[in-house]
């Protein structure tokens, strides 16, 4: 498993129902979130069922079929950046030998992108792999803080300057 040093995590849960009787495949949006607003994402991971039992909403989490059909797509201020990872790839853990899918030993890092919740989703492919009424996928997003702005030389210039006035010193 590799390890990545974040600053935060923060759980999210998307349900999948099975009410997606005819239709083949459904683009679930992520809520707002807003502990994750103006927040610069480091790492995102997902789970399957031998990982965790339930997720934080009590619900069973997806199979591994589902988990196999399913693609994150991530927004990054205007633009659709981040394009279908399988969220199969997003897995950090892998499987007890002669587990079946040996899941990556890694997680993507973002490189600290400002991405927007709010309009990212999971493209699920195939809705016929839902196996339950309802199943969650689980993700754990690693976060910073957006760094304060460093001062340049001209605005310490622009501040010493402003601060500065001859009379201040008997002048």
């Amino acid at each position: 498993m590799n390890h990545i040093i974040v600053d935060k995590t923060y759980t999210v849960e998307l349900l999948v129902t099975g009410s997606g009787v005819g239709t083949q495949s459904q683009q679930l949006y992520f809520p707002i979130l807003q502990v994750l607003d103006q927040k610069l994402t480091q790492k995102v991971e997902t789970y399957l069922v031998s990982n965790l039992t339930k997720s934080p909403g009590n619900v069973a989490l997806a199979n591994t079929n589902l988990i196999k059909v399913c693609y994150l797509n991530l927004q990054v201020g205007d633009v659709q950046q981040i394009w279908n990872i399988p969220l199969i790839d997003l897995i950090n853990t892998r499987q007890s030998s002669g587990g079946g899918d040996p899941f990556v030993p890694f997680s993507y890092e973002f490189n600290n992108l400002p991405i927007i919740w709010a309009k990212s989703y999971v493209f699920i492919a195939d809705l016929t792999k839902v196996a339950a009424a309802n199943e969650a996928l689980v993700f754990n997003i690693g976060y910073t803080d957006i760094p304060a702005k460093k001062p340049t030389p001209a605005m310490a210039k622009q501040r010493s300057a402003a601060h500065y006035t001859p009379h201040q010193f008997g002048r």
